[in-house]
């Protein structure tokens, strides 16, 4: 998280703690923000997480800033159980059809973009080092933040899910990816060896 201070009047101190992280957004957020959306009969609720850098969002003049989006399932209507993912999945859509969706106003959604650019205002010291890559937070350098809006899709707009969070940018596991890639160097070997071969 990339946590910011703002002093308040009164002399408290007001924070927000911005995601750098796929895994920061937490389905008990996306959730706890939408709990007043319903939707209709095979329409479902998609939190769109979109990976920038801080100085992009903030400043207008950025306007081709790199933004990478991921979506996830935060809740469906589907009594016919149309698609069988679960709630928190994270989905295949074709990006053009999520972004024709019908816009979710969540007011308690402190992570959307406009709630993001309202706090930081005036932190020109913050920006300034987004832009230069070295957010420093918690004794670490952050060179993307997480923002967050929602849309209401029909169903038939996902066309599947992913059973494990892919990996993706800062989110990236080396350990387990190093796994994965010797788990299969493994079978190719045992593969190699009943004919004979040898990599």
């Amino acid at each position: 998280m990339f946590e910011i201070k703002t002093p308040l009047e009164d002399g408290n101190i007001s924070r927000l703690s911005i995601p750098t992280t796929l895994k920061e957004v937490t389905e008990d957020y996306l959730k706890a923000v939408t709990v007043n959306v319903v939707p209709e009969k095979y329409w479902a609720v998609v939190a769109v997480i979109c990976r920038t850098d801080l100085a992009t969002l903030c400043n207008d003049s950025k306007k081709n800033g790199t933004v990478s989006a991921t979506y996830k399932l935060v809740k469906k209507n589907d009594p016919d159980n149309v698609i069988s993912a679960l709630d928190g999945s994270i989905l295949l859509c074709e990006g053009t059809a999520v972004m024709r969706g019908i816009e979710i106003a969540a007011p308690d959604n402190v992570l959307a973009p406009s709630k993001i650019i309202e706090f930081v205002k005036g932190h020109n010291e913050i920006v300034r080092r987004s832009e230069d890559k070295i957010n420093f937070a918690n004794g670490k350098f952050y060179k993307t933040i997480m923002f967050v809006t929602f849309k209401l899709i029909p169903l038939n707009d996902i066309h599947g899910w992913y059973t494990e969070t892919p990996f993706t940018g800062s989110d990236f596991d080396v350990d387990k990816a190093n796994s994965i890639v010797k788990k299969y160097r493994n079978i190719e070997d045992i593969e190699d060896s009943s004919t004979g071969e040898q990599n």
